[in-house]
């Protein structure tokens, strides 16, 4: 049996892509990655937005079949449950709360992570407001209250991701604990794409001249999703720069979860994606999860069943699972 690997990443718009054809290198790996594995230049999600695609990314039924947005249905399998139920190893690490064990998510892994256990107090209070008060009167005064916060002194109040050298780092510890002739299904997802861009700065340095602060950046998103129109020329620049950067930050561990992997397990099979794109004032806002290409076409390649071949039919994610179940 061989071995599988997801990687998906949060945001990660097509075009954006260097082997897509985007001028800025702003995905070396993946770019070599493609010269010996399958590429699938039209692949779209069903829908824009984490909650909505990723029922479909892991369990192949469309979004009027998902049996509800919040949580993966319990009439739903996941693809983790299949590999599971064939004897393999399942691992699935991430820090995205609509993705959490609460959810669903969880369900046909030995290993999962969601950063849920050990959040911030921070977020973990934002976390019970959208879960319990969003009906209520009191939610949009907390939102109105974080965006304050956001836009007038730069904190990231509640920020929940765990950046993608740390996510790695778990993920790799994780391989190495797994008896060498056992087969492994390890699904990673990295977020750093997702706003707010808070790249490192060596991987600023190689889009811009001079690095953003953390403030800075965090105050720009929330002008963005704000208010968009009060962005300038060069604050989208700013943006799209700080969006780069973490694309090459993102590109650069997957390198080093891939390779592990093929160090830790026999040939196996790894396929890259995304759950969807973003919006950079193409219509007019920022973010969102609006139908339009830039939201829903994403990259997507599979590397190490034996193919290296380009295709431009139409793709949809949904049949990613069987693909990699059929592999």
């Amino acid at each position: 049996m061989e071995s599988v690997l997801l990687v998906t990443v949060d945001s990660l718009r097509a075009d954006h892509v260097g082997y897509h054809g985007y001028e800025r290198e702003t995905t070396p790996y993946l770019d070599e990655l493609v010269e010996r594995a399958s590429t699938f230049s039209n692949a779209y999600v069903p829908v824009g937005g984490t909650r909505y695609a990723f029922p479909s990314i892991l369990s192949s039924v469309t979004p009027l079949d998902h049996g509800g947005h919040d949580r993966v249905a319990g009439s739903q399998t996941l693809v983790s449950e299949v590999f599971a139920e064939a004897g393999y190893r399942t691992g699935g690490f991430h820090s995205n709360l609509f993705l959490s064990a609460e959810r669903g998510y969880d369900r046909g892994f030995d290993a999962f992570f969601d950063s849920k256990p050990d959040p911030s107090l921070a977020s973990r209070l934002r976390s019970y407001a959208r879960t319990n008060l969003r009906e209520s009167r009191i939610y949009p005064l907390l939102e109105r209250a974080y965006g304050l916060v956001e836009s007038s002194g730069g904190v990231n109040v509640g920020a929940f991701h765990v950046p993608a050298d740390e996510l790695t780092d778990t993920a790799v510890e994780w391989l190495a604990s797994v008896p060498a002739d056992e087969p492994v299904f390890l699904w990673v997802h990295y977020m750093d794409v997702h706003h707010p861009y808070l790249p490192p700065e060596r991987f600023q340095r190689l889009f811009r001249d001079e690095p953003v602060e953390d403030r800075d950046a965090v105050r720009l998103r929330r002008t963005a999703v704000d208010d968009p129109e009060r962005l300038s020329d060069g604050d989208l620049d700013t943006l799209l720069d700080l969006y780069d950067a973490e694309i090459r930050f993102t590109d650069a561990e997957i390198e080093r979860l891939v390779e592990t992997a093929r160090t830790e397990l026999t040939d196996p099979t790894v396929a890259v994606t995304a759950d969807h794109g973003e919006h950079f004032l193409e219509r007019g806002y920022f973010s969102g999860a609006k139908p339009y290409d830039v939201k829903l076409h994403v990259p997507l390649l599979v590397d190490g069943w034996g193919d290296a071949g380009r295709y431009d039919d139409l793709v949809g994610l949904c049949d990613l699972p069987p693909t990699l179940l059929d592999a």
